[in-house]
C-alpha cells in the first residue's frame, strides 16, 4: 500500500513552526539558519511532509495519477539556486510540495514537461497553484496547437464559477506579440501568447495553524483537475 494512504489529517503547524517562519524572512543568513536548524526540522520540515503526505491521501481518491507515491519527495528544498540570481539569499521563505502527472514508470514528470499542483507555504499564508507553470518550447508549441483548437472548451472551463471563485483568472507571463505561425488577430490571441498557463489562489496566514489547510489546498487541487488535466491532454500526457 501507498505510504500516502495511511496518512492522517495534517493538524496545523505549531506555534514554533510559525516563529521560524516569520524568522526566515528577516534573517536569511546561514548563521540564523544553522542555529534555528533543530526547529525547521522538527516543526517546518516534517510538518510540511506531514501536510504533503495528508494532501496526497486525498488526492490519491480523485486523481490517482497526481498522488506521489512517497509524498517526502513532493516536498520542495528549502536551499535556493543562487548561481544565477542577483538574490543571494541562500534560503527560500517558503516551503511547498509539488503533485505532478505520474509517468507511467512511476517517475513523476518534471516541472516542464507536464501541467500539474504545487502549494507553498510562508509566514505570509499558502499559494495553491495549478496548471503548466515553467513549459519548455516542445511543450509550449503543444499547449499552442491544442488552444488553436480548442480555447472555447479552456474558457468555459475557466469560467465555472466555483472554479473562478476559488482561484480567480488565469495567470501566466505573456508575450507582446502572437507566435510565429498564428493570426495577429486570433480570437485565443491572448491564450496562445501565454508562456505559462496557471491558477494561483492565497490564503491567509491565519489558516497555516488549523486543520483546514490541509482541506482548502485539496478543495482547489479538486476544482482545477478538469483545468490541468486538459493541459495534460494538449501535451499527450
Amino acid at each position: 500500500m501507498a505510504a500516502h494512504a495511511k496518512a492522517s489529517p495534517f493538524p496545523g503547524y505549531s506555534r514554533k513552526g510559525m516563529t521560524w517562519w516569520r524568522g526566515i524572512a528577516k534573517n536569511n543568513n546561514r548563521d540564523w539558519f544553522m542555529a534555528q536548524k533543530p526547529v525547521y526540522e522538527a516543526e517546518v520540515k516534517t510538518a510540511t511532509e506531514a501536510l504533503a503526505a495528508g494532501v496526497a491521501a486525498k488526492v490519491a481518491a480523485f486523481a490517482p495519477a497526481y498522488a506521489p507515491a512517497d509524498p517526502k519527495k513532493a516536498v520542495m528544498r528549502i536551499y535556493r539556486d543562487v548561481r544565477f540570481s542577483k538574490d543571494k539569499s541562500p534560503y527560500k521563505t517558503e516551503l511547498g510540495a509539488k503533485f505532478g502527472h505520474t509517468l507511467p514508470s512511476g517517475q513523476a514528470g518534471g516541472p516542464s514537461d507536464c501541467a500539474g499542483f504545487w502549494f507553498s507555504v510562508g509566514a505570509k499564508g499558502v499559494d495553491v497553484v495549478g496548471g503548466a507553470y515553467a513549459p519548455g518550447g516542445p511543450q509550449l508549441k503543444s499547449l499552442r496547437a491544442w488552444l488553436d483548437e480548442n480555447h472555447a472548451a479552456l474558457g468555459k472551463l475557466l469560467g465555472r464559477k466555483p472554479l473562478r471563485d476559488a482561484m480567480g483568472e488565469l495567470q501566466g507571463e505573456q508575450l507582446v506579440r502572437v507566435p510565429r505561425g498564428y493570426d495577429a488577430e486570433h480570437v485565443a490571441a491572448d491564450l496562445l501568447r501565454r508562456k505559462q498557463l496557471y491558477l494561483q489562489a492565497h490564503l491567509p496566514a491565519k489558516l497555516l495553524t488549523t486543520p483546514d489547510l490541509q482541506k482548502e489546498i485539496v478543495k482547489r487541487f479538486k476544482l482545477m483537475l478538469p483545468f490541468v488535466e486538459a493541459l495534460n491532454e494538449a501535451l499527450g500526457r
